[in-house]
């Protein structure tokens, strides 16, 4: 049984900083959230990019004098604000740590927060503690994203990165991105993944497609998609199902 109301969007740092933090890149995002909101869809967003966006905020050479730690409190206070400014008292935010997902109690009741959060018509807004170590179990934000939808059972799931339009055959071209990936082509998915189809820096893309096709294989996410958050209206389009958004991983046996 899917909460056809939850949905669940998981937005990689590029999204949102290019070279600089994009403020019109984190509008829209915002400004399609709250209009989801407005039709009464529980919305939760789970952020990343605490240290890119404090090293472009200070600059390399200053930020090279700052623990990952330092960065992370100063690139989460930046970014903070910047929700803020947009969505105001619409916006709840709240801190994940590997107490949560190493932690019954811990989870149950951090779960038990955001759906209070649901309760009070906020649109979430979620990140990784920054006092937590890089390579902790909160330090994957894409097996966070699948934790947190294991326990809400949302509609939909979304992977956003900012580089490339989905699972493409072709990273250099967006007209290859596959438009579903089921059991049926999962192999050849991954394949594509170890030769750097998802992610240009050659990171996470295993990891979203490792997630990806856990929630849709296995029920627990009722529509899951992977694709470029940067895209006009990525969010709009991740929700009403187009197929131009990305690759959307598919459960075929259904």
């Amino acid at each position: 049984m899917h909460n056809s109301n939850i949905l669940i969007i998981k937005f990689g740092s590029n999204c949102f900083i290019n070279g600089s933090i994009d403020d019109k890149s984190i509008r829209h995002v915002a400004e399609q959230a709250l209009l989801l909101s407005g039709m009464g869809l529980k919305i939760v967003l789970v952020t990343s990019g605490d240290r890119a966006a404090a090293r472009r905020h200070f600059g390399h050479e200053n930020a090279s004098f700052m623990s990952p730690q330092e960065l992370a409190r100063a690139g989460k206070k930046i970014l903070d604000k910047k929700w803020h400014k947009i969505l105001g008292n619409k916006i709840e935010k709240f801190i994940f740590t590997d107490e949560h997902l190493l932690n019954l109690d811990a989870g149950n009741e951090f779960v038990s927060d955001v759906i209070d959060a649901f309760n009070r018509n906020s649109i979430v807004r979620v990140n990784q503690c920054p006092d937590q170590e890089a390579d902790g179990p909160s330090g994957d934000n894409d097996h966070f994203t699948g934790w947190l939808a294991d326990h809400l059972r949302p509609e939909l799931t979304a992977f956003f990165t900012g580089e490339v339009h989905g699972i493409q055959e072709n990273p250099d071209d967006p007209s290859t991105v596959l438009k579903e990936i089921s059991r049926i082509n999962f192999n050849y998915a991954k394949a594509l993944i170890k030769d750097d189809h998802v992610s240009s820096d050659g990171t996470g893309g295993a990891s979203k497609l490792e997630v990806a096709a856990n929630l849709a294989f296995d029920g627990i996410s009722r529509r899951v998609l992977i694709g470029n958050g940067r895209q006009p209206g990525a969010v709009l389009g991740a929700y009403s199902g187009a197929k131009s958004v990305g690759t959307w991983i598919v459960n075929d046996f259904s």
